[in-house]
């Protein structure tokens, strides 16, 4: 749209559209999808759903905001873009070398405060997660053409420390409420005798014995997560079977739901290729 054109609603409605220019997925099948007017960059459309069941809708959007309609979108496009809109927040993050570290320190903090002892862990996962995982690809092309066995293990420890962040959140959730946790091995969390075990000692550390001289512990809620999170992982890994990492290791029953969910949405669409 040419500086300072006033848009129309009648320009509005032949405007042509690139994209997805950003996507996102979430829990139960949550996915949203933008696209972009090549007319006015401002302006746009996604399409969005909030689960497997919702067959999703259709909205206008200016400067990464849902708009009623084309009057609205018009009206907003004369005016200048609002500071505090999601695009421009976004656009001054790619802009601004300053902003995008405060962003990117802002991010860090979250986790780390989300990651408890593993936040720094979690940090760099965020950073060098993909570029770890491209150097064993390389490295088990190599060993495939010189005819030698592929590594399962490499894939696992990348997975388990990423997971390692995850699981300190799954804890402090089920701390608060029971999630109903279950790991990878089907055991219930809360009734695991090896869990249980650690974390009624560790909570126990807390009070000085008896005719003690020292006082008790000072033992966090997130350093007893972090003990049954190295549990956890080094038993799933020390099993014969191979259990996937990367799929998670423990899940909640909304996880389980959600996966429940997954396996009817597919059987349906082959039941429907099948038809075809």
């Amino acid at each position: 749209m040419a500086e300072n054109s006033k848009p129309t609603v009648e320009a509005l409605k032949k405007a042509k559209f690139r994209g997805p220019v950003r996507f996102a997925d979430g829990h139960k099948g949550m996915a949203q999808q933008d696209y972009e007017s090549t007319l006015d960059p401002r302006f746009g459309y996604a399409w969005r759903r909030e689960e497997y069941a919702d067959k999703g809708r259709i909205f206008y959007m200016v400067d990464g905001r849902e708009v009623a309609d084309l009057d609205e979108a018009a009206r907003l496009l004369a005016l200048p873009a609002d500071p505090d809109s999601p695009r421009e927040r976004m656009q001054r993050i790619f802009r601004d070398p300053d902003a995008r570290r405060e962003y990117l320190l802002s991010s860090e903090g979250q986790h780390h405060a989300s990651g408890g002892p593993f936040g720094l862990l979690v940090s760099a996962m965020q950073r060098a997660g993909d570029p770890w995982h491209t150097g064993i690809n390389r490295f088990q092309d190599g060993e495939r053409k010189a005819g030698r066995e592929w590594q399962p293990w490499l894939y696992d420890a990348k997975d388990a420390a990423f997971e390692a962040g995850r699981l300190m959140i799954l804890w402090r959730a089920d701390r608060e409420k029971d999630t109903g946790l279950v790991c990878a091995l089907g055991q219930k969390c809360r009734t695991c005798p090896m869990l249980q075990t650690i974390e009624t000692a560790m909570v126990e550390s807390r009070t000085p014995r008896e005719g003690a001289i020292l006082p008790g512990r000072d033992v966090w809620d997130a350093d007893i997560d972090m003990a049954k999170t190295w549990t956890c992982l080094t038993h799933v890994l020390s099993v014969p079977e191979r259990v996937r990492i990367g799929e998670g290791i423990l899940h909640t029953t909304s996880d389980r739901e959600h996966a429940e969910a997954e396996r009817r949405h597919y059987a349906n669409l082959s039941v429907l290729d099948g038809r075809l």
